[in-house]
């Protein structure tokens, strides 16, 4: 038979074993709670990084109606140029003078530059853009 001290002794492993869950237990705990606090901090980050983004997809939206308004804008130019171009010839050979020694062809082909350039620079900016579509 045992006596009453080998059964305390028998039963102190296990006291020792249940202290060291409870302590492991404690332990993960506060690493659990550190981590939500650590989290929970961070939430106005996220919220600011998201706000950023929206408003980045906001603006490249706005761009791309930018782009196609000027698109078709110039489009019109690029008519309406020819199309008075076209009224100019006629004039002028109707008169039997060159088109070319004309002041208004002179303008005829400085709006026709400024207007490649315009389509030209519209189009990089529009390259610039699509790649975030």
């Amino acid at each position: 038979m045992k006596s009453r001290l080998e059964k305390v002794y028998d039963k102190l492993p296990n006291k020792k074993i249940e202290l060291s869950v409870i302590n492991d237990i404690t332990t993960l705990l506060n690493d659990i709670e550190s981590t939500e606090n650590e989290i929970n901090n961070s939430e106005s980050r996220f919220i600011e990084v998201d706000d950023i983004i929206k408003d980045a997809y906001s603006k490249i939206s706005d761009l791309k109606n930018e782009y196609s308004n000027n698109r078709d804008l110039l489009s019109e130019y690029f008519s309406l140029l020819n199309e008075r171009y076209d009224e100019l010839n006629d004039l002028t050979k109707d008169l039997g003078v060159e088109i070319t020694v004309t002041p208004a062809y002179n303008d005829y082909i400085d709006a026709k530059i400024s207007l490649e350039n315009a389509s030209n620079k519209n189009q990089e900016n529009w390259e610039i853009i699509f790649t975030y579509s």
